[in-house]
């Protein structure tokens, strides 16, 4: 059987399906609810991120941690929670309330695993 030809009519109806296509919510904000899970050590303290998404967006997070500054984990769980479970969103987050070198690791940390 030989390919046909298709011809696009309707360019219009094609690029607004490839934006919804390449959108946040279709790729990530589906309904099923998932964990992620990462650890590292890092000089000042040892890290075990914890979250549980639903419809894309971070419901909870959990932080434990070895590390000297015992608020980090309250912090970096505040941070996270109600956050899209989008790399950017989530180190913008972590950038604006964890400590320069902190933020710098664990944004590392997910790079690493997103």
């Amino acid at each position: 059987m030989e390919a046909e030809e298709y011809v696009v009519t309707d360019q219009e109806a094609v690029d607004a399906l490839a934006v919804k296509n390449r959108s946040w919510d279709h790729l990530f904000g589906a309904p099923l609810p998932f964990s992620f899970q990462c650890q590292k050590y890092f000089p000042w303290g040892f890290v075990d991120l914890q979250l549980q998404t639903e419809k894309g967006i971070i419901q909870a997070a959990k932080l434990y941690t070895d590390a000297m500054d015992w608020s980090l984990s309250e912090k970096t769980e505040a941070a996270l929670t109600g956050c899209k479970f989008k790399q950017a969103d989530m180190i913008t987050a972590l950038y604006k309330t964890l400590p320069e070198q902190q933020a710098t690791d664990i944004a590392a940390l997910l790079s690493e695993h997103l």
